[in-house]
């Protein structure tokens, strides 16, 4: 048994998990995204400006984290509600406008070509911002600059 917790402990951490008990709570350390943000750097899409990691999925929620070196595409998330909270860097995420050329890309997903109007919203590690489901938002970073932001995505 004393054996067996050990090995438990590489294989979830070599499986890239965070800490879960039995209920299925889950800690995310400041370590944890730390290291995390090192790791998407450099599989940063050269297309999206971005690279994320899924954090969790559940049926009503999942929660993500994004690395930006650039502007993202603008989207909305017709069923998601979102929580941006911002772990480290800084950038804008334009909210609200309208979305042109927009194409269902997964089911309750719709990607544009640009986002017209709206609100900007500078955002800098500690931020939390909220962006209601059905909403265009997109991520807005200047070059030479990084942005990472953990995403907790919820159905209203």
């Amino acid at each position: 048994m004393k054996l067996l917790l050990p090995v438990c402990a590489l294989f979830a951490l070599s499986l890239n998990c965070y800490a879960e008990d039995a209920a299925g709570a889950k800690l995310w350390t400041a370590g944890d995204f730390k290291a995390l943000a090192k790791t998407l750097g450099p599989k940063v899409d050269p297309d999206t400006k971005g690279a994320d990691q899924q954090m969790m999925t559940h049926k009503t929620h999942n929660a993500l984290v994004f690395h930006r070196e650039g502007s993202g595409v603008p989207e909305i998330h017709t069923r998601l509600a979102y929580f941006m909270v911002v772990l480290s860097g800084e950038g804008a995420i334009q909210v609200g406008g309208k979305l042109t050329e927009g194409k269902e890309t997964n089911a309750g997903e719709i990607r544009g070509k640009t986002l017209e109007g709206g609100t900007m919203y500078k955002i800098a590690q500690g931020d939390i911002l909220y962006v209601p489901a059905n909403t265009p938002h997109r991520t807005h970073v200047e070059a030479g600059k990084q942005l990472n932001v953990m995403v907790i995505k919820a159905q209203e």
